[in-house]
């Protein structure tokens, strides 16, 4: 279980030696009654409820060939569905990895290459899949990157820092991944 207690624990197998995990409760029994005092933590007709969640992503890390965000990303709109939960995602990029919400031919002149944006495909399966991905404002002027420039269905907001609070003034969970 993680340390808000809001996400159930993995089958003991798949836990690293070491790090123990309830994994005994079932999701619905970790946002039980008696924890509903918590905004985040509820049930309701049957659907979990997740919070909703931010992820800030300034630049790019990586697992092997992967960027953790975009891995990360995945991982919990799998478990959302999964889970038949509820729940939006909204992805930030801004800073260093502003390049992933490019398409093939803004990406080559932004980048010096001639190969395409290589995150295309993840970025098009997450926003399928319900992700709201944006691009900060201040990112896209620094680059000159426009509408024009981006790939579908992606939002340029007025900076990731003010997008940011406004979203988690709403009560979104923010995820910084750099």
């Amino acid at each position: 279980m993680d340390a808000d207690r809001v996400f159930p624990a993995a089958p003991a197998p798949q836990c690293l030696p070491g790090y123990q995990r309830d994994s005994t409760q079932s999701a619905a029994e970790i946002l039980s009654a008696a924890r509903r005092d918590r905004p985040q933590d509820s049930v309701r007709h049957g659907a979990l409820l997740l919070p909703e969640a931010v992820f800030s992503i300034a630049s790019l890390s990586f697992e092997g060939d992967l960027p953790a965000s975009l891995f990360h990303l995945g991982l919990i709109v799998d478990d959302i569905a999964d889970w038949k939960a509820k729940s939006q995602v909204v992805a930030v990029f801004h800073t260093n990895a502003g390049h992933v919400t490019l398409h093939d031919a803004a990406y080559n002149a932004d980048r010096g290459i001639t190969t395409g944006n290589p995150y295309k495909g993840l970025v098009a399966n997450l926003i399928k899949r319900g992700v709201k991905v944006e691009l900060c404002g201040a990112t896209a002027k620094v680059h000159n990157y426009g509408n024009v420039d981006l790939l579908p269905d992606i939002k340029i907001n007025t900076d990731a820092m003010a997008r940011t609070i406004q979203l988690v003034q709403e009560g979104f969970v923010k995820i910084s991944e750099s």
